[in-house]
């Protein structure tokens, strides 16, 4: 395993670990509690194959339609997420692929990955395996709520510290929300490409962004092969 997925496994782990009423203080009562897979937090996903500077994407917070009942897509991603948070820290690295593999198969199920991950991914010649996909907020919330806050401490608690470790050359952002507050929150110059949506879905604006995106990402790596010849 690579320092970097090893670095990324502990912070998964102690992510898993925070308790949120301890990070956000009164904010915690925006977060969903419906469920039992309410209580755990999603950190997202990195493909075995991404390397610094490579493609991130962003979107705000996790979603759940399913109420994690048995033989769900959600039931066994977030199963797995609670095993691996059970895990003693020590053995974290090498817990870390098997979820990171099982979320690989239970993403293709996702609106969200279907309408704005998949299209990028298939213009652009990529592998899942390849890239990251972030969560600004680890918890899922009620609908409407305020989030603003939410977001900045879970910038401050841990989602600074996974950009800091991936340190992303390309970020797609899935939503004009998310694009916003990821500018506010993130200092550093790295790209950033936001995709509107609508609710899960994409409209014609959307698609027209996937398009310009895929001929940035196209022309970009042209230029790197055109500098290693």
């Amino acid at each position: 395993m690579s320092e970097l997925q090893s670095n990324l496994a502990m912070l998964w782990w102690r992510i898993l670990h925070q308790e949120p009423k301890e990070l956000f203080g009164a904010e915690a009562a925006h977060l969903r509690k419906t469920s039992w897979g309410d209580e755990i937090p999603q950190p997202g996903y990195v493909g075995g194959e991404y390397g610094r500077h490579g493609i991130a994407f962003v979107s705000m917070n996790p979603g759940g339609s399913q109420s994690d009942r048995p033989g769900s897509t959600d039931e066994k991603q977030l199963l797995a997420l609670r095993h691996f948070g059970e895990c003693a820290e020590v053995d974290a690295p090498h817990a870390f692929p098997k979820v990171m593999r099982i979320l690989e198969e239970v993403m293709p199920t996702w609106s969200i990955y279907r309408n704005f991950v998949a299209p990028v991914l298939q213009c652009a010649r990529l592998r899942l395996s390849q890239v990251a996909y972030l969560n600004l907020l680890k918890w899922r919330t009620h609908q409407g709520a305020a989030l603003e806050r939410l977001y900045e401490l879970s910038w401050k608690h841990h989602t600074r510290e996974q950009f800091i470790l991936l340190e992303p050359g390309f970020v797609i952002a899935i939503g004009v929300g998310a694009g916003r507050e990821l500018q506010i929150l993130n200092s550093s110059s790295t790209e950033v490409h936001v995709i509107p949506r609508i609710r899960n879905n994409i409209g014609r604006v959307g698609k027209q962004k996937i398009i310009d995106i895929c001929a940035r990402l196209v022309k970009g790596n042209q230029e790197r092969r055109q500098t290693t010849v």
